[in-house]
């Protein structure tokens, strides 16, 4: 059904997931529905999951009632822990995911976008694409610039969001958490 030019399990890339939104007067992710995609676009906020969660319940279904859908991102990321809300709506779905071409997936969203699943008639599968020319970023924890923490107290925050971190993708199947591991462990490049 989809013809994609890359299929992935988990792309190696750095880019952007803050614990802390950024602020800015956005209202949240934008979810349209469209030719078979809901276009999940702009910075993740709180409620962001159950607003894909009812987008993804309006979407037409399949013989076996499953959403006909997939989830195409394009955001720099945002809330941390409402990324893995939205992760886990899209598992819960049995939604795939993808990045489109000249598309961004950076941050909360990279989390979010580990959730792709196919939903089959025996089985089910990960399902997670990203086209060449897309980018899907992850990156190590960071607080915002307007924050001051002791230097362990701010190493051990970052030791308890990275072990959620790969909780959650564990659970999300089919991940190289050596990689993750790794990408968590970069840092996050200063806004100039």
């Amino acid at each position: 059904m989809w013809k994609y030019l890359a299929h992935i399990s988990l792309v190696a890339a750095v880019g952007a997931f803050l614990l802390s939104s950024v602020t800015t007067s956005s209202k949240g992710m934008e979810f349209s529905l469209s030719a078979g995609r809901i276009n999940a676009t702009g910075e993740i906020k709180d409620g962001d999951g159950l607003k894909l969660t009812a987008a993804i319940r309006n979407a037409p279904r399949d013989e076996m009632d499953v959403p006909d859908v997939i989830v195409s991102f394009d955001s720099p990321g945002g809330s941390l822990f409402e990324g893995i809300r939205i992760g886990e709506a899209i598992r819960a779905a049995g939604v795939p995911t993808i990045v489109e071409e000249g598309h961004v997936c950076a941050s909360a969203c990279a989390i979010a976008f580990l959730g792709g699943k196919i939903s089959g008639v025996s089985s089910d599968a990960v399902g997670r694409w990203l086209e060449i020319g897309a980018s899907l970023g992850f990156h190590g924890f960071r607080l915002s610039d307007d924050h001051i923490e002791v230097a362990n107290e701010t190493l051990n925050s970052a030791r308890i969001v990275d072990a959620f971190i790969l909780e959650y993708a564990l659970k999300m199947g089919d991940i190289d958490l050596g990689a993750i591991s790794q990408l968590l462990n970069t840092p996050l490049p200063k806004s100039r």
